[in-house]
């Protein structure tokens, strides 16, 4: 969070003009010359930014994604309750000391004034909106009066030694609101002041938000600038770029995907700009200056940058339209601000930094400095900007920390238009425990259709994510194939499965999907026949079922559709690390891949990180060619053990399975007399539909591959 000082510096952005070295690999030292450059055209001359907004679209819905892949998804369900309790915890402590004991008042009493600095007023007002947040305290019309509500008499140190054990990855933030909540009465009245420690801890704080984001920005930019067909350099401004984290991520990632950009680092506070400067020495495309926003901006900046960018800044000046207006005149006609908002309050920051009289500065309508994405649309619109859209999704956590981008020309396409509540948020799925395994349940999410009509079959369509046996859940599943399925009349249910080493892959995926799919088959008859669908490793499962099920007695699925899939275990391919191609960075750790392995088996997992390959055992004895072969779909076609219908669909350039097993596979099946097909997406790396690249089509060739499946269930019917 920045908060704007009472002194004010004029801005002194310079003129750039100098472009980055374009080899796709950054090299160990830039040299930032006009000539000897690998593309032509002028030094001097911007780029055009063409397509931005339809590359905004593409990710507008894709916060749910990083926040699984960072940590911060399910931060509303799972730690900002516990979270809530250790800060009204301090809050009651507070109001304790100073002379208003909760615990000690009768139900209907009205409570004493709290004596505090009169320039935390707002801050005061706030920690009464957390009292009556918990039903401690309630307004009578007059003042506030104690109901019948016990306070719960835990100290605030046990909550915060609990929540820093119980959430380690929110572990830094839980410590910044410890520095200063539990020294909050000293601080309201004056006695102490501890925020030179709150802005030391601020700055070593890992948070997990700014993690997800950043990397969703970064998306955004990759679609935006792949569109330079005709050369030239990118402009961008950074504005409040603070300690550089955000600089830090964006620079590296443009400079590894070859683009042509010059970057100005700015900040309020000329000690951060000095500090940066020194960080990133040797960009020679970079400049550092001091700017204030709030002022009118200097001639030569004027109507220069494709894009301006800034973190959780812009909120904490006086004026959002006026900020607004200064930020649009430093934009060409194509241009666009990218601004990472908070649009939802959570009491913590207010607790965090509410001490700080910038936190309540604003004087422009808002009833919090943290305002709404419609409240940021109305002030940007008002500034002179044509268009204004933000990121949203189904989770919470996209509802509270948005990407707001206001372009300057108008939309291009009426649909463009942000409509929140066209995310399909109240699609019904049920959850139901298809088995349990030992001590670990399975479950299966069953996503009802809108029209479901009692008493009428549909086809099950079996979901099997990928994660390389390793990790992810059920919860991996693309909700716009989801709406193919129900448009083509199927039920899709996505199952989970024990994970790998913890069991190996025939005892526990295997296993696990094939119970999934006698479960489907005897548990719900009426919704016969069965279709089997996954993605990656997932995929692979998927084809398994065409075999497994016959040592069982199960009818195999009457149609197979997988993605990028490996089918051929045998392949040469396994025997060299494989480095997926848009890894942003290799591991530069030791990695011990036993850490990770439970005494129970599990079958949910979300990473963090993981690394380019797990380390080889050199103990470890090889499986044999038997066990292999049980796994692999290809041996089987060979075996004459495998006769279900599939349907395959690879990217060429998969840079994690090549697209050529998924061609043997296909060969090796209509070989057998066995109905194969395979679609070839053309620039579409593995994972294509989960992370869409802009310019890689794929829509035809996933509609075909449902349209295939829903031709082979009614051809069976």
């Amino acid at each position: 969070m920045v908060v704007p000082q009472t002194q004010s510096v004029a801005p002194t952005v310079k003129p750039t003009s100098q472009p980055v070295n374009t080899s796709t690999k950054p090299p160990a030292k830039l040299t930032m010359t006009p000539v000897a450059s690998t593309l032509e055209p002028s030094p001097n001359r911007p780029a055009s930014l063409q397509g931005a907004q339809q590359a905004f679209e593409d990710i507008r819905f894709d916060y749910d994604i990083f926040t699984k892949r960072t940590g911060f998804a399910g931060f509303w369900k799972k730690v900002y309750p516990a979270r809530a309790r250790c800060l009204l915890a301090y809050t009651v402590e507070a109001f304790a000391t100073l002379g208003c004991k909760l615990s000690s008042m009768r139900t209907g009493q009205r409570l004493p004034p709290v004596q505090s600095l009169s320039k935390h007023d707002m801050l005061m007002r706030q920690l009464e909106e957390v009292l009556k947040d918990a039903s401690l305290v309630k307004s009578d019309g007059v003042g506030l009066i104690r109901p019948d509500v016990p306070v719960d008499p835990t100290r605030s140190e046990t909550f915060f030694t609990y929540i820093v054990n119980a959430f380690p990855h929110h572990a830094d933030e839980h410590r910044l609101l410890h520095v200063i909540a539990s020294k909050l009465a000293e601080c309201l009245t004056g006695t102490a002041d501890p925020l030179w420690r709150s802005f030391s801890e601020a700055r070593r704080t890992k948070r997990f938000w700014k993690m997800s984001i950043t990397k969703l920005l970064a998306s955004f930019f990759q679609r935006a600038y792949k569109t330079n067909q005709e050369g030239g350099i990118f402009h961008i401004l950074e504005l409040g770029g603070g300690t550089g984290g955000t600089t830090k991520y964006i620079v590296d990632f443009l400079e590894k995907l070859g683009i042509r950009f010059t970057y100005t680092f700015t900040d309020l506070a000329g000690s951060l700009v000095t500090a940066a400067n020194k960080r990133f020495a040797g960009k020679d495309f970079m400049e550092f200056n001091v700017v204030d926003i709030e002022k009118q901006p200097r001639m030569e900046s004027l109507n220069k940058y494709h894009t301006i960018i800034s973190t959780n800044c812009i909120h904490a000046t006086r004026n959002l339209q006026i900020s607004g207006n200064n930020i649009r005149q430093m934009l060409r006609p194509d241009g666009f601000v990218s601004l990472v908002e908070f649009t939802r309050n959570i009491f913590w920051f207010d607790l965090v930094f509410g001490l700080l009289e910038g936190w309540w500065l604003f004087e422009d309508g808002r009833e919090h400095v943290l305002a709404s994405e419609t409240f940021w649309d109305r002030s940007l619109r008002d500034s002179g900007f044509k268009h204004v859209t933000w990121t949203d999704g189904r989770w919470e956590e996209a509802r509270t920390l948005r990407i707001i981008t206001a372009f300057a020309a108008e939309p291009e396409h009426e649909a463009f238009k942000p409509k929140p509540k066209t995310v399909s948020r109240k699609m019904e799925v049920e959850t139901v425990t298809y088995r349990r395994a030992g001590n670990t349940p399975l479950y299966a999410d069953i996503y009802m259709p809108p029209d479901i009509t009692p008493g009428k079959k549909r086809p099950i369509a079996l979901l099997i994510h990928g994660g390389g046996h390793v990790m992810f859940t059920r919860k991996e599943v693309n909700l716009k194939q989801i709406q193919l399925l129900h448009a083509a009349g199927s039920l899709p249910v996505s199952v989970d499965y024990r994970f790998v080493p913890e069991l190996n892959i025939i005892d526990g995926p295997m296993n696990d999907v094939c119970e999934a799919l006698g479960w489907a088959r005897f548990q719900l008859p009426e919704l016969a026949p069965t279709l089997a669908l996954g993605w990656s490793t997932g995929g692979t499962l998927a084809m398994t079922l065409a075999y497994t099920t016959a040592q069982r007695r199960l009818r195999a699925p009457e149609a197979i559709l997988a993605f990028y899939c490996p089918t051929h275990y045998e392949d040469d391919w396994w025997k060299c690390p494989i480095y997926p191609e848009a890894s942003v960075s290799s591991p530069n750790e030791d990695y011990d891949h036993l850490e990770g392995v439970q005494e129970e088996p599990v079958s949910t997992i979300h990473l963090l990180s993981i690394p380019a390959a797990f380390p080889q055992d050199p103990d470890a004895a090889p499986p044999s060619s038997s066990a292999v072969a049980s796994i692999s779909p290809l041996a089987q076609f060979r075996r004459g053990t495998y006769r279900t219908p599939t349907f395959l669909i690879h990217g060429r350039p998969d840079d994690m399975i090549p697209w050529e097993q998924s061609q043997r596979t296909v060969d090796a099946l209509q070989a057998k007399g066995i109905e194969g097909q395979l679609e070839i997406v053309e620039g579409a790396r593995h994972l294509f539909d989960t992370f869409p690249e802009r310019g890689v089509e794929f829509d035809g060739q996933v509609r075909k591959g449902y349209e295939w499946l829903g031709e082979k269930v009614r051809g069976g019917k």
